[in-house]
This record gives C-alpha cells, sequence and structure tokens, in this order.
C-alpha cells in the first residue's frame, strides 16, 4: 500500500526513507564483495510462514528467545541492500544476539527494539516484486526471480551470522515456499495458521487502525486480490484470510511433510515451547534455552467487533470452508 494510504501515526518518515535508500545505495558494492566470498552454510533455514495476524511474529520471537537461531533483526533489517554489512556492523556495535530478551510484543507484526525480529521486507522486496499486482508470482514470474543471487545473499548472511538462520516474512515467503525450498535444499517451514474468522477480524482492525480509509486494503494480496477488492468489506477480508492460507497449502504441497512445521495459533498460545521443540526436531537442532520461552500465551482470539459484525464474518467464514482450495 502507498504511504500515503496509512494514517500519519503509520507512515514510513520520508525523510528517513531517503537517508536510508541512500545508504544502502553507498553499501551496496561494498555488499556485492562480500557476497562474492565463498559461503556454504554449515546450519539449515527456518522460514516462518503465513497469513499475516496468524502469529508468525510470536513465533519468530519466540524462535530467537530460544537461543537455538540467529535471525534478521531491527539494525539488519535497515541495511536491505547489505545485510552482510549490516550483521557486521550490529556485532561490532555490540547488538549480538546472546543479549536479546524479547518483549514478546507487537503492533501488527512490527516489533520494537533493535534485537528484536524483523521481517526484512525491503530484501524480500529486491527478489520478489516483480511489478505484479499480487504477492503469488507465477512459474513465469519466478522464472525472472534471480535465485542466484537470492542463494548468495542468504548463504553469505547465515554464514555472517553463524548459526541456523530464522527468517519471518509473510507476504513474499509464504507463497513462494515451494520455490524456497527448492532453492534451499535444506531448510524447513514453520508454517502458522489461525480460524478464517479471527484473521478476518483482526484484517479488518487493522484497516481500522492504520489506514486513512478503512475501506481500503490491508496487507497481503492473494492471486484474487482483483475480484476480492470488488466486494463488499466483509466478504473482502474474509476472502482474503482464506484466500492466503489455501494458497500457503497448495505451495506446501510440494514440499515433503518432514519439511513443514504446522503450527496453529491456539497451540502457539498454549505451548510456545512445545513449537521450539518441534521446530527443533525437523531442523535436526538442539531446541536451546525453554526456560527463555513463557509456558503459555493468553490468546486474542476474543470477539473485538460489535456483535452483529462478527456473526457475519463467522457465517462467512464457515461458507468459506467449503469453498474449494
Amino acid at each position: 500500500m502507498k504511504e500515503s494510504e496509512r494514517r500519519p501515526a503509520f507512515r514510513e518518515s520520508p525523510q528517513q526513507r531517503r537517508r536510508l535508500d541512500e545508504l544502502n545505495r553507498l553499501l551496496a558494492g561494498v555488499e556485492a564483495g562480500l557476497e562474492a566470498e565463498p559461503a556454504s552454510p554449515a546450519w539449515p533455514l527456518v522460514f516462518v510462514i503465513g497469513a499475516p495476524r496468524s502469529g508468525t511474529t510470536l513465533v519468530s520471537q519466540v524462535l530467537a528467545s530460544s537461543g537455538a537461531y540467529a535471525w534478521v533483526n531491527n539494525f539488519v533489517a535497515r541495511f536491505w541492500e547489505a545485510p552482510v554489512l549490516g550483521a557486521k556492523l550490529a556485532r561490532a556495535m555490540g547488538l549480538d544476539a546472546e543479549a536479546f530478551g524479547s518483549s514478546f510484543d507487537s503492533a501488527w507484526g512490527t516489533t520494537r527494539g533493535w534485537l528484536e525480529p524483523h521481517e526484512f521486507g525491503y530484501f524480500w522486496n529486491r527478489f520478489f516484486d516483480l511489478g505484479q499486482e499480487t504477492h503469488a508470482l507465477s512459474p513465469a514470474e519466478l522464472e525472472r526471480v534471480d535465485a542466484a543471487g537470492l542463494r548468495r545473499a542468504i548463504d553469505r548472511l547465515q554464514v555472517e551470522l553463524g548459526g541456523p538462520l530464522m527468517l519471518k516474512n509473510n507476504t513474499w515467503c509464504s507463497f513462494q515456499a515451494a520455490f524456497l525450498a527448492e532453492l534451499f535444499p535444506r531448510a524447513i517451514f514453520v508454517a502458522c495458521f489461525r480460524g478464517v474468522a479471527w484473521l478476518a477480524q483482526s484484517f479488518l482492525l487493522a484497516r481500522r487502525a492504520r489506514l486513512e480509509d478503512p475501506h481500503g486494503w490491508w496487507s497481503v494480496r492473494p492471486p484474487s486480490y482483483d475480484t476480492l477488492r470488488r466486494l463488499p468489506v466483509p466478504q473482502q477480508v474474509v476472502g482474503q484470510a482464506h484466500d492466503i492460507q489455501a494458497g500457503i497449502e497448495r505451495a506446501l504441497r510440494a514440499v515433503a511433510p518432514e519439511r513443514v512445521v504446522r503450527v496453529e495459533y491456539a497451540e502457539l498460545c498454549r505451548a510456545p515451547r512445545d513449537v521450539c521443540r518441534r521446530t527443533a526436531a525437523a531442523a535436526g537442532l538442539a531446541a536451546g534455552d525453554l526456560a527463555r520461552v513463557p509456558s503459555a500465551f493468553e490468546s486474542r482470539d476474543v470477539v473485538r467487533v460489535p456483535p452483529d459484525e462478527w456473526q457475519i464474518l463467522s457465517q462467512l467464514a464457515s461458507l468459506q470452508a467449503g469453498a474449494p482450495s
């Protein structure tokens, strides 16, 4: 979405963006030299995928807190054209993972504090944003992706960070899971799911909180976007929630089951340490220090819209449950 569509409190500072754009342009040449160095990571990748508001941010914080993974934090993410250099700078400044203690808090997927996990959206835009209308790339579009450059950048970043790298991105990685599984044969996927009605409610609340026009589109655009955006808002958000999760399911069909860790939101809240254990087992790793992970979280599956509105969302979600995937 355009910055002008957001409420002022949620807009990116244009001055800050210009500074970061200039910095990244200046550093891109240095990064190319760093990425040219041979890199053969000894560890698997862990992709955390799922619809927005499905628990992916909390999963990333939980896994980071376990101490078993490296991750892209809010500092390194500012160097989307030069992440290896960003990781070197972070370490030089003492911003390393050993000092991390998560707040387990976020605002619509955005975390606060230099060490908290970041979605790394501008980095993924470099490879997957080809100007298409949706966030799901067709086979022809995937042929245009700089797969070798992406592999080189991630491998070198993982070596720099020195451990199994956990990457959380809803926008691009979720629909492209099959492509990423082929590009990174040792990667596993922690796939987060949540009830469609709960997701739809959260999408609706996000529109009202973040957008100037609450009827505007918020976040991920599934392949059905052009059809959905013409519908009334309740049908839009329910269709968006259903179609994102259906698209992820389709992508995961091409991934070996042992490489996929399915996490339902209710399970995440009830037993986050079990999520750590299952992820570590799939990745062939130790689970880490689970004492640093809370034993449970309060579920946000609570009705937060007027009863009549919730009834509409629930009914539409029930109808979608019978729709083909």
